[in-house]
Parts: C-alpha cells; sequence; structure tokens
C-alpha cells in the first residue's frame, strides 16, 4: 500500500511540473541511465 502511494505521489509531482521541470528531470534520468549502462558494458568487458 505504501508503494501505491509512493507512486501516485511521484505522478502527481510529474502532472503538474512545468515542461523545463519535466526535460530537466528526463536529462537527468538519461544521464544514470547512460552511467549505468558504461558500467554495465565494463563489467561485461572484463569478463
Amino acid at each position: 500500500m505504501a508503494c501505491d502511494n509512493y507512486w501516485q505521489a511521484l505522478f502527481d509531482k510529474i502532472n503538474t511540473m512545468s515542461d523545463e521541470e519535466f526535460e530537466q528531470l528526463c536529462n537527468e534520468l538519461d544521464s544514470e541511465r547512460n552511467l549505468f549502462v558504461i558500467e554495465e558494458d565494463a563489467d561485461t568487458d572484463a569478463d
């Protein structure tokens, strides 16, 4: 149940963001994702 409340709060926050705030959030998430992918590739190369 707490998880549902978390997701609802997150969706409410996203729905009330300005376009600029949303774009910044997406850019930050892309940066994090790219970091994760680079680390994953490095782990694969080490094998």
